[in-house]
């Protein structure tokens, strides 16, 4: 389990991702993998993705960045 640093509060954070929720984004986490997904929901540390109908959560504190992506791209984890 992670542990969150002082400057990525999960409060912060929430606020800034809640809007992508419903929307088709790009995920870069600190490991340097890319998740291709769309957002269906926020917890108080995870976001609720679905990869290729798949239900995951994703450690906020995990998340590097977060960008809109096209409706026709395809949904992956690299």
């Amino acid at each position: 389990m992670s542990i969150l640093s002082a400057d990525r509060n999960p409060r912060g954070l929430r606020d800034e991702y809640k809007a992508f929720v419903g929307k088709k984004v790009m995920i870069g986490l600190r490991s340097y993998h890319y998740v291709s997904c769309r957002v269906t929901g926020l917890d108080p540390l995870y976001l609720e993705v679905t990869v290729a109908g798949k239900a995951m959560k994703i450690p906020v504190d995990e998340v590097d960045n977060i960008a809109e992506a096209p409706e026709a791209q395809a949904e992956y984890v690299k």
